[in-house]
């Protein structure tokens, strides 16, 4: 469930799975899952990431990195994200 948004306009947002939910096994050094998205830029906008946050085994916060202005303010269609092992 969506529990709150960034306050730039982007539409990253932050999670709350419920307790009942099976947790991730997957354990990392820092919040970041081991996976990300990669977005293909269309026309002149600029190229972005989808970076997954996970807390306790559960999905946090979904943050659309944008590395130029103006930011994102939609998420992109799914033909567009190329899943990656973070390295």
């Amino acid at each position: 469930m969506v529990v709150g948004k960034c306050d730039c306009g982007c539409p990253s947002v932050e999670i709350r799975v419920s307790d009942v939910a099976p947790r991730s096994s997957v354990v990392t050094k820092s919040r970041l899952a081991p996976y990300e998205g990669r977005i293909s830029p269309q026309a002149d906008e600029p190229s972005g990431d989808i970076i997954l946050f996970v807390d306790d085994g559960s999905l946090s916060y979904l943050e659309y990195a944008s590395y130029d202005d103006p930011a994102p303010t939609a998420w992109p269609s799914l033909e567009r994200i190329e899943v990656l092992a973070r390295s």
